[in-house]
């Protein structure tokens, strides 16, 4: 669960890093994955268990302060508070809890089509993208079956859903690295904003892509190369 104190979490780490911020949007991302991995974040099914998610957050949100007080010198937080925003989350989506790749796998074995979804593309991912600019889990292909419970060998088709280049808009080391090669290869945009183009050709054969769903080709063409 992305939890409220997340997106201040990203919103003071960007401010604290001034100039030299990743130009993040500010909407919990690092982290809710940091948590995640630390193994103090919030699961669906903790929303469940009112005593035990009362002692999660007291444990939690002590090591939270200690980060506001000190390293922040920002407000902090209220375990009260916080647990009656939970109990809200809970009262939310508890007409939906339920066991998704049991769901899938009943779907599968029915022969239902099964379609997953991703976004953001191979630059963005963190171990085969341009790091430390990227989001914080992975946007591959092979990661879908992680994220929806289901065998690997079970995806049986890829299709790619791109514009004919990469891009970038904001701050940050991604920005500034296509933008460099984007000058290089006189691929830059005529809108005169601050977006710069690559060609997109590590998503074939890093995410195994049979089909390609390839937008902006005029826009790409105009950028000085053909397709």
């Amino acid at each position: 669960i992305v939890m409220p104190y997340h997106i201040l979490f990203d919103e003071y780490e960007e401010e604290r890093l001034g100039k030299d911020s990743f130009g993040s949007t500010k909407s919990g991302i690092a982290p809710f994955y940091s948590d995640k991995y630390a193994k103090i974040g919030f699961q669906v099914s903790e929303l469940f268990d009112e005593e035990g998610l009362a002692k999660k957050v007291e444990s939690v949100i002590e090591k939270k302060n200690v980060m506001l007080e000190h390293l922040y010198h920002k407000p902090l937080l209220n375990a009260e508070e916080l647990l009656a925003t939970l109990r809200e989350y809970r009262d939310m989506v508890a007409p939906y809890v339920a066991d998704v790749s049991a769901i899938l796998h009943k779907a599968n074995q029915e022969g239902k089509t099964i379609l997953l979804e991703g976004q953001l593309g191979t630059l963005k991912d963190p171990d085969h993208g341009i790091y430390p600019m990227v989001t914080s889990s992975s946007t591959l292909a092979a990661y879908g079956a992680i994220g929806a419970g289901v065998p690997p060998y079970e995806i049986k088709q890829v299709v790619t859903v791109c514009k004919a280049y990469s891009s970038a808009v904001g701050a940050g080391a991604l920005n500034q690295a296509i933008k460099a090669v984007a000058i290089a290869r006189g691929y830059i945009a005529p809108t005169g904003k601050d977006i710069y183009c690559i060609p997109a050709f590590s998503d074939v054969y890093i995410n195994g892509m049979e089909r390609t769903a390839l937008r902006f080709v005029v826009e790409s063409t105009d950028l000085g190369y053909a397709i």
